[in-house]
């Protein structure tokens, strides 16, 4: 589970406690701090809540990163065009939770957000009108790095870092040293990458 996480399907009334822990490939972790919920039928809100805070827009590659000061009480709605000015006419998403990327844009053009807050009451006014222009990368990406090369039974496993504005990556092999670029391509790879097939004990 990751958080926020919902517990469902409680009966009101009753109180539940909680312990978490976190884990990895070693072990879990000891056990939190407990704490204690009861669930209840929740009061409707006196009115609609106020205008999201601290709403911004990052240009990336055909994406517009959006962020915001949320609270998990609410549930957001986006609104966004190509037209200034168009606000809550535009194009909505629901259900937007921080951050949130937009994506499979077109570089160049401008993108025009607003951003409302709903409750059990409605929905409030929205936010201010912020814009992105989502654009691509300008020169040709750095080398990979991290590079490691994992032996196995008949293959071998090739892993490295990403690399900022990598659409794809291109594999070079040969069983001859220093042959870089001049050896045998394989075209667009992700990694880890496993080059199978291929003949133990050879350099």
């Amino acid at each position: 589970m990751t958080s926020p996480y919902l517990h469902r399907q409680l009966s009101n009334g009753v109180d539940y406690y909680y312990v978490l822990t976190a884990s990895n490939r070693i072990g879990e972790s000891p056990p939190s701090v407990e704490i204690q919920a009861m669930p209840g039928t929740p009061a409707k809100a006196a009115s609609p809540p106020g205008v999201p805070k601290e709403f911004t827009a990052v240009s990336g590659d055909q994406s517009v990163k959006l962020n915001w000061r949320a609270n998990p009480l609410l549930s957001y709605r986006l609104y966004w065009s190509t037209t200034p000015g168009t606000g809550v006419s535009g194009i909505h998403i629901d259900g937007v939770i921080p951050p949130f990327v937009h994506q499979s844009l077109t570089n160049g053009p401008r993108y025009n957000y607003v951003l409302s807050a709903s409750n059990s009451s409605g929905e409030n006014l929205p936010t201010g009108e912020v814009t992105a222009v989502p654009e691509g990368p300008t020169t040709v990406p750095e080398p990979p790095r991290g590079v490691i090369a994992l032996a196995g039974d008949q293959a071998v496993t090739l892993r490295w870092d990403p690399v900022p504005h990598a659409d794809y990556y291109n594999v070079y092999w040969s069983q001859t040293s220093d042959a870089g670029i001049t050896g045998t391509q394989i075209a667009n790879v992700r990694s880890p990458y496993g080059h199978l097939n291929l003949s133990n004990d050879t350099g």
